[in-house]
């Protein structure tokens, strides 16, 4: 096992049996983060699985204020990104995130108040109001449908893969907000495609408050078809 640790010497991230990670929510006002190594290429491969889960910590108690900050987040992001700061034409994918509110599974500025409404069009999320942010377990497999969408779907922790439910699935139409409302351009409309539905899958916390909650992320594992492969479509 590998650690890294804070300057009090607490561990905050964990690394376990192949891409396995832990955060640990320790220290005040840290931000951290960290990408996986491999860019997922969805244009290689139809789906990505993984487990993830939230553990309370056993340091100070969680109060309203820890619950109204909270930011965490496991996330795919563009491996390229050009959206002249207009980060909700990116394409970015939220697996889950927690920011001031339970966890939901989104899209940069979809149905936020802050971005575009027609953005809607385009992406559906999903937000988790029966889970506490601070404990909870699930299963997200994340997957290409179609030509050019990829939903996030939602189950029970330690599944093989999740099942197309309405209720638990959100998805992005990157095709059709490129060719629609030109939104999306390097997640599909680059001239050469080179960058088209690739990203890098990042977790991390934007806020810490010393509570010893955990971020865990687990059986993490890429597929096309029935058969596992790389991040890239490489055959294992």
């Amino acid at each position: 096992v590998f650690a890294d640790e804070n300057a009090d010497g607490d561990k905050m991230i964990e690394h376990g049996a192949g891409r396995d990670v832990t955060f640990f929510d320790y220290g005040v006002n840290n931000s951290f983060a960290r990408p996986f190594p491999d860019v997922v290429d969805f244009t290689q491969i139809d789906r990505l699985e993984v487990d993830f889960k939230t553990s309370p910590g056993n340091r100070a108690a969680a109060t309203a204020d820890t619950f109204a900050h909270l930011w965490y987040s496991l996330w795919l992001m563009p491996e390229f990104n050009a959206a002249d700061g207009m980060i909700q034409h990116s394409g970015e994918i939220d697996i889950v995130e927690s920011h001031r509110s339970h966890p939901s599974t989104g899209f940069a500025g979809c149905g936020d108040t802050w971005a575009e409404q027609w953005l809607t069009q385009f992406c559906r999320m999903q937000s988790r109001t029966e889970l506490n942010p601070m404990d909870y377990a699930k299963h997200y497999t994340v997957i290409r449908v179609g030509e050019g969408t990829i939903e996030v779907r939602m189950c029970d922790h330690g599944a093989a893969t999740c099942e197309y439910s309405d209720s638990q699935t959100a998805s992005i139409n990157l095709k059709a907000g490129y060719e629609q409302h030109n939104i999306f351009k390097y997640m599909w409309g680059s001239d050469d495609n080179k960058y088209r539905m690739r990203y890098r899958l990042v977790i991390d916390i934007w806020r810490t408050y010393n509570t010893g909650m955990s971020l865990e992320v687990k059986n993490l594992k890429f597929f096309k078809g029935d058969h596992e492969t790389s991040a890239d479509g490489t055959p294992l």
